[in-house]
């Protein structure tokens, strides 16, 4: 894959699905049916917005994954602590990336 295939193809699932997807979650989720605190909480505010506010999370929204995939992309790019991963798994063999990076990711920030 090429490197501006490879951008483009984060930008599409992590920006435009996703931003898709919050977009038809907060206009179509009916309150009663919301079983998560944290999601009832925000499904709320975003009802008591007007239209022009809810525009304005959207955009917010937006702004920090970009921010978020910048982040990522300017860390791989420049191999920001990867020596350190790279140096570990060398000395480690058996230690490698098995595709359950995001599953530690979310336990660490619930």
């Amino acid at each position: 894959m090429e490197t501006i295939d490879f951008v483009n193809y984060l930008k599409k699932v992590i920006i435009d699905d996703n931003n898709q997807i919050y977009k038809e979650l907060f206009e179509t989720t009916h309150l009663e049916d919301v079983t998560d605190d944290y999601w009832e909480s925000a499904l709320k505010l975003f009802q008591n917005m007007s239209s022009g506010q809810r525009e304005t999370l959207m955009k917010i929204i937006k702004q920090v994954q970009i921010d978020t995939l910048s982040n990522i992309l300017y860390v791989l790019d420049n191999g920001i602590g990867l020596e350190e991963i790279i140096l570990s798994t060398k000395s480690e063999p058996q230690t490698k990336f098995n595709g359950n990076l995001q599953d530690i990711f979310i336990e660490k920030i619930s």
